[in-house]
Order: C-alpha cells, then sequence, then structure tokens
C-alpha cells in the first residue's frame, strides 16, 4: 500500500505540468546528419566491405516548460530518431522526459535520459554523431545503452561559478517477479568545470547487471 501511494503522489506531480503543454513555450528542434560510409570490417581473411548511407543519429524533438510560479518550471521533452536514409523510426525513441526545474536549485527528470557520463564529453567528441564517435566504445547499461538509460531519474544542478554537477540512477528489473532475481541497477554521476575557454570534467558510471527484466 505505501508503495502504490507513493507512485501515486510522483504521477500527480508530474502529469498535471505536462497536460498543460498545450499553452506552454514549446520549441520544435531537429537535425538531418547524413553521410556516406566506406567501411571495412577489418578481419583477416574476411575484410568485409560495406558502402552505405548513414543516418548518424538524424532527429526531430519537442520541449518546452510551464511556469508553475516563485521560480518553478514544469518541463518535458519528446525526442524521436529519424532514418533519413531509409525512413521511418519511433516515437519517443532518444531522450524524453517530465520533471521539475528551479531557477535556483537545478532540474529534476524523469523518464528516458542521456547520463551524466555522456552529457560530460560530448562537447569534446571531435567525431560527434558519425562512425568514429566516442559511443562506439560505450558498452551496455542494464540493458540500454551505455549513453542513454530508460527507467532513470537525474538531477541536474545549476552552474555555480563555472562549476555544476549531475547525477542519475536507473532503476532496472521492471519484471522481477521472484525474490532471487538479482535487479539490475546504474548510477552515474560527473561534475563539470566550464568556465571559457576551460573545460574539464570527472565522471563515473557504475552498471549492476540484473538477472531478471531489464
Amino acid at each position: 500500500m505505501k508503495k502504490s501511494l507513493i507512485a501515486l503522489a510522483v504521477a500527480a506531480t508530474l502529469v498535471a505540468p505536462v497536460a498543460m503543454a498545450d499553452t506552454s513555450n514549446v520549441t520544435v528542434y531537429g537535425a538531418a546528419n547524413v553521410s556516406l560510409d566506406l567501411a571495412k570490417s577489418g578481419n583477416s581473411g574476411n575484410d568485409v566491405g560495406t558502402n552505405h548511407v548513414a543516418s548518424n543519429s538524424s532527429l526531430i524533438g519537442f520541449k518546452g516548460s510551464e511556469d508553475l510560479g516563485g521560480g518553478l518550471s514544469a518541463i518535458f521533452q519528446v525526442e524521436s530518431g529519424i532514418d533519413v536514409d531509409a525512413g521511418g523510426n519511433s516515437l519517443a525513441t532518444r531522450e524524453t522526459f517530465a520533471g521539475l526545474k528551479g531557477d535556483s536549485w537545478g532540474a529534476v527528470k524523469l523518464g528516458k535520459l542521456d547520463t551524466p557520463y555522456k552529457n560530460s564529453t560530448r562537447g569534446l567528441d571531435l567525431f560527434g554523431d558519425g562512425i568514429a564517435d566516442n559511443r562506439s566504445l560505450m558498452g551496455d547499461s542494464v540493458g540500454s545503452p551505455f549513453d542513454r538509460v530508460a527507467n532513470a531519474l537525474a538531477y541536474v544542478s545549476p552552474s555555480m561559478s563555472g562549476i555544476s554537477l549531475a547525477y542519475a540512477h536507473v532503476f532496472g528489473a521492471e519484471t522481477a517477479s521472484a525474490t532471487t532475481d538479482v535487479k539490475g541497477k546504474a548510477d552515474s554521476f560527473a561534475v563539470m568545470y566550464d568556465m571559457a575557454p576551460f573545460y574539464a570534467t570527472v565522471a563515473n558510471q557504475k552498471t549492476t547487471y540484473g538477472t531478471a527484466g531489464t
């Protein structure tokens, strides 16, 4: 019963502001990053060549906020990938969330989120959104890509003299059905210093894999 009441309280907090989104400040944005990739696998004796058009994280998104007064705003984002090369894709396949933002204390988000580990380093990647970007070196996190995780709660602080921090927790094993199931989870943390022309970051991400669900 206690668990149900907590879930109801969270839903009441976040769903009501999102329902008012038709009168909020909504921004439509997107990107079409198309390339012709000529690549070979490099396998000895089986060096397969693949020449193809790549969509490279092309996207369309909708984001906005609703002023709740007292420096508090409800925020939301729905971002979808677009397969420019072949056509198609699905709604909300990329970072999608609802949350609250305060002028003085930062923002809290719930949904499918880019991890602090990713966000702290993406601006340093010379090959962003291409075949050689740094995300190609990342593994999986609780059944989701290491850089974007579902079922997540995140906090992002405001900048304080150029210093900001971000933390995200991933709730795994949503379909666990036995007490013996190991519930997977992930925690991602980053501290960033951004004061032009200098930028520095320290980030860490830890994943515990489960045996049931995601």
